[in-house]
């Protein structure tokens, strides 16, 4: 029995990115366009978003060489990379005519991007977040993590080299500022990028739950070793809570679908804690296969670095606090903060008092109500176009090929 061949498959690396999949999936399928979503885990089941109960419409069709049961660190994922990368370069039958990914140069989607482009399978890199990471040269951190990334990039050049959001050969982003231009800056060709709009379904809140004290919700993401150093991580997640707290407000702390050591995470919920035994507040640790969007209905504000639940937190016009990390900044982010249109924190110094003035002061909530959908438009593009160019974007390259 020959294998089906799909028109397109998506290879999502998290249960958000899963269920986002199906969703760009069944757009398609009302245009004759056929899709499946890859179930692939290099970094082992209980780490990727196939560790539960996820329920889609789509077809599931495991990669085996990419599926490990084990969890994995920085050398057994190095190993995997390069045995599986073999294996899929040596006569495996790819069951789909277009590759669509989230991540062209990071594990799952990194392997499957270069073996789909060495087999003639056009690949496709849909944004997923606010930032494009500079050239490889410029994009590593002076530390051991950032120095063993460099080295295997250059030892390991044929399964490691290139830069993250142009191994692809194309990209479909949100809106025509922000990661488009930055793109364009460092190196993708202008004729490669489709501009699709917002892909996020805008989300009700009129079941917004009343809370007896205001509550934060922290999307959580670990900013070492790309956006900051250990200790400035740490710091910044002792302070910020801690300010939370102070003011008498309830705390959602959400880890990152991503992050797979739970020890750290373990140790940073010990430690604040610890830190906030006397403080009024109180803090409710999800479980972060949750995914973000539904919890907005319960939260009063957001705090985050660059969680894509920012956008539907804006467009809602709940108040949403972004965070100045130490290094590999947003551009876009930078300059919306200057312009006043999000509050973006310098540092941590005025937390407190900025949280207090914003959620405690009538006119300055419906000011942020107003004009978190307007910079969510800018952030995101515009949603009402992206029905129509997503589906234009995928037929025209598979038209091509």
């Amino acid at each position: 029995m020959s294998q089906k061949i799909y028109d397109v498959a998506f290879a999502p690396i998290n249960a958000r990115l899963i269920k986002k999949s199906d969703r760009l999936g069944l757009y398609l399928k009302n245009y004759g366009i056929s899709s499946c979503i890859l179930k692939t885990y290099i970094h082992g089941e209980k780490a990727s978003g196939w560790n539960g109960n996820i329920n889609v419409n789509l077809p599931i069709v495991p990669i085996k060489p990419l599926c490990y049961q084990t969890s994995s660190n920085f050398f057994i994922e190095t190993l995997r990379t390069v045995e599986s990368t073999r294996t899929l370069n040596s006569n495996y039958k790819f069951p789909f005519k277009l590759l669509i990914v989230f991540m062209d140069r990071y594990a799952d989607g990194g392997i499957l991007t270069q073996t789909a482009n060495r087999n003639k399978i056009p690949t496709l890199l849909f944004q997923e977040g606010f930032h494009a990471r500079k050239p490889w040269f410029g994009g590593y951190q002076y530390n051991l993590y950032g120095i063993a990334c460099m080295l295997r990039s250059i030892i390991l050049k044929p399964w490691f080299g290139g830069t993250e959001g142009y191994r692809a050969q194309y990209a479909a982003v949100w809106s025509e500022k922000g990661l488009k231009d930055d793109m364009i800056k460092f190196g993708r060709k202008p004729e490669s990028i489709f501009v699709v709009g917002c892909p996020i379904p805008r989300i009700s809140i009129n079941k917004k739950i009343k809370n007896k004290r205001k509550v934060i919700m922290f999307a959580h993401q670990t900013f070492n070793p790309w956006h900051s150093t250990q200790s400035w991580n740490d710091n910044f997640y002792y302070k910020a809570v801690s300010a939370c707290l102070e003011n008498d407000y309830k705390i959602l702390f959400k880890p990152h679908p991503r992050h797979f050591d739970s020890k750290k995470i373990n140790e940073l919920r010990k430690n604040i804690e610890n830190m906030n035994l006397n403080n009024k507040g109180e803090i409710e640790w999800v479980d972060k296969e949750i995914i973000g969007e539904d919890l907005l209905p319960k939260v009063d504000a957001l705090v985050t670095g660059n969680s894509v639940t920012a956008y539907s937190s804006l467009r809602l016009g709940i108040p949403t606090f972004f965070i100045r990390t130490q290094f590999n900044r947003s551009s876009m982010l930078e300059d919306l903060g200057r312009k006043g249109i999000i509050i973006y924190l310098k540092n941590l110094k005025n937390f407190k008092n900025e949280l207090k003035n914003i959620l405690d002061n009538s006119k300055n909530k419906k000011y942020w109500k107003i004009n978190g959908p307007l910079a969510a438009n800018i952030l995101s593009g515009d949603d009402t176009i992206f029905k129509q160019e997503w589906v234009k974007t995928v037929q025209k390259i598979l038209n091509n090929f």
